[in-house]
C-alpha cells in the first residue's frame, strides 16, 4: 500500500525515485511539491524486525552507550595481548 504526501499544489513536472520505493515530485522551479513511498507495509514490517533484533542485542542502551562499551572491550582486549 503506497503513502502519499502532497506538499503543494503546483503542478508535477518531474519525479525521481531516490532510493527504492521512494518517489520525489518536482514542480517546474525544482520545489518538492510530493513524496510517495511504495510497499509501506514492507518496510514496516522490516523496520520492526530491525527493531527486534536491535532490541535483543542491545536492550535499551543509547547509542553512546554501546560505542562506550565497544571502546572499552577493545581496550582491555589490547591490554591482554599487550
Amino acid at each position: 500500500m503506497p503513502l502519499y504526501f502532497r506538499l503543494d499544489e503546483t503542478p508535477i513536472v518531474e519525479s525521481e525515485e531516490i532510493q527504492p520505493g521512494v518517489i520525489v515530485d518536482f514542480d517546474a522551479d525544482g520545489r518538492i511539491v510530493g513524496i510517495e513511498m511504495l510497499n509501506l507495509s514492507l518496510r514496516t514490517d522490516e523496520y520492526r524486525d530491525y527493531t527486534k533484533e536491535r532490541e535483543e542485542l542491545f536492550g535499551d542502551k543509547t547509542l553512546d552507550e554501546i560505542v562506550k562499551e565497544i571502546k572499552q572491550a577493545r581496550d582491555e582486549s589490547s591490554e591482554q595481548t599487550g
